[in-house]
């Protein structure tokens, strides 16, 4: 299986987020510098009027929508995009423990492609990915499943970026993961557990991502699943 490391550069600008159909606003833009630096959070819109915010949503959005649209036709990679965190105001799980129960299924699988697609109650775009199962720790699951996140390629300075909410990376095509997740609506579809649903395994050991909040980085995936189940 190939594996991907991410691009992380420093970022620190202004993308204005408005994420209306998840129930979760969103203005502020997260850096990340390589190695693991600090992050800076910036209102971009601190004084501004309500007409004027409108204004600026209307023209990130459809900046936006229009750089992914160029973006999918021309079948280009998300892993060469640099990654810009958003802010997410959701709290997440206070433990492993909690994240674990909260979940109707938690698998081990293989990212096998994801879609992106323009959000249409404006803000980030909404990523569509199809999962190859290939352990259930907790629930059922089909042989491959579809999970939905918010995220996706923006438009952002001279090029684009990778946007994400800081407390739910994306996955994308190649990536190992375990997931936690819970029921998007009846047609099967399922999205992660907000802030505690995303899990990157790296040559058998848990990455840095989402599970250094709950410090489990470099644990042996083994281990890892064990205290899942221990959980759940």
């Amino acid at each position: 299986m190939k594996l991907y490391i991410r691009k992380y550069n420093i970022f620190v600008g202004l993308l204005t987020l408005l994420v209306v159909g998840a129930g979760l606003a969103t203005s502020a833009v997260l850096a990340q510098s390589i190695g693991g630096g600090g992050k800076t959070a910036h209102n971009a819109e601190a004084g501004l009027s309500d007409s004027q915010r409108e204004a600026i949503h209307a023209a990130a959005h459809a900046q936006n929508n229009a750089y992914l649209r160029t973006f999918v036709a021309q079948h280009q990679d998300a892993h060469e995009l640099p990654v810009v965190w958003v802010q997410s105001w959701a709290a997440p799980p206070a433990t492993l423990q909690v994240a674990a129960q909260a979940a109707g299924t938690i698998v081990l699988g293989n990212v096998l492609n994801v879609n992106f697609a323009p959000n249409p109650s404006g803000g980030l775009p909404i990523a569509t990915a199809r999962v190859q199962v290939a352990r259930t720790i907790k629930g059922r699951a089909a042989s491959v499943i579809t999970v939905t996140q918010l995220g996706g390629p923006v438009a952002h300075g001279q090029g684009g970026a990778l946007a994400e909410l800081d407390a739910d990376q994306l996955i994308l095509p190649g990536d190992q993961v375990v997931l936690l997740l819970v029921p998007l609506a009846a047609d099967g579809m399922l999205r992660t557990v907000q802030g505690g649903g995303v899990y990157f395994v790296r040559n058998g050991v848990m990455a840095s991502e989402n599970s250094e909040f709950y410090k489990v980085t470099g644990h042996s995936l083994d281990q890892f699943i064990s205290e899942l189940v221990a959980a759940r």
